[in-house]
């Protein structure tokens, strides 16, 4: 899979707010796991909450029972884990009240991505020529744009494209997507929302020529010459073989109380 992960503070941020993990061979049950989680909040909560939102999911890897045909089931349940133990740090210390972070997981099984998802970091396939993007991101500009009331290139400088609908450690309840998606492509890539607000889908694809760390410092280096509004985070993997599987997702949505 040779799989890479970078993660850069960007060139307006004094902090690093993103997290992320990757293990490209076994993680306890897993076959891999690839998470890249980004916090919100005011001080230095926003870290804490992608930091422990990624421990806390991993503690519930090392811990929980695990059955293959329930992949799907068990990155959900770690994430509704991960949620509230996210929401029980902030109601414990009021210096971490309002923490948040946005959470997107995905593991490999063959020809099969399991994916979940909650807020904007995204998860792309990556092919030859382009890039298709696979999550949806949970912010009020993305959901004006499904309903055809702005254009993509408005929702890129909308003024409230940076506001988030779902994250995850805000309230007990939370609502997230899981899906798995029928392997197609080369390559996955997981990113934060500092690299999508600075390049576009086509921008990405440009730069998704060689080696995964090739392409990881390419996309860091483009996201930062256009500004580097905020941190930025990749991780990028091989998908071997899955050129000789039929393209298609299953997608269908996850809610959790």
């Amino acid at each position: 899979m040779d799989p890479f992960g970078m993660t850069d503070t960007g060139m307006q941020r004094q902090n690093n707010e993103d997290a992320f993990f990757l293990s490209g061979g076994a993680f306890y049950k897993l076959p891999n796991l690839f998470i890249v989680a980004d916090g919100m909040g005011g001080h230095n909560a926003g870290e804490i909450a992608s930091a422990e939102s990624i421990r806390l999911f991993k503690e519930y890897c090392a811990s929980a029972p695990f059955k293959k045909k329930e992949t799907l089931d068990f990155l959900v349940a770690g994430c509704v884990y991960a949620n509230d133990g996210v929401l029980a740090m902030a109601e414990a210390d009021k210096s971490c009240s309002g923490m948040g972070t946005t959470f997107t997981v995905c593991v490999r099984d063959k020809n099969k991505l399991y994916i979940a998802h909650i807020g904007d970091s995204r998860i792309y396939a990556v092919y030859d020529d382009n890039v298709r993007l696979l999550t949806s991101d949970h912010t009020f500009v993305f959901e004006m744009l499904k309903l055809g009331q702005i254009t993509e290139e408005q929702a890129r400088t909308h003024q409230r494209r940076h506001m988030l609908t779902k994250v995850l450690g805000v309230e007990r309840g939370v609502s997230l997507d899981g899906f798995v998606f029928e392997i197609d492509c080369k390559k996955i890539l997981l990113c934060s929302d500092g690299l999508t607000t600075m390049l576009t889908d086509f921008e990405i694809s440009e730069a998704a020529r060689g080696s995964n760390k090739e392409i990881a410092e390419r996309l860091v280096k483009r996201a930062n010459e256009k500004g580097g509004a905020d941190n930025i985070t990749v991780i990028l993997f091989d998908t071997a073989g899955g050129d000789e599987v039929a393209a298609g997702t299953r997608r269908h949505n996850k809610r959790t109380v």
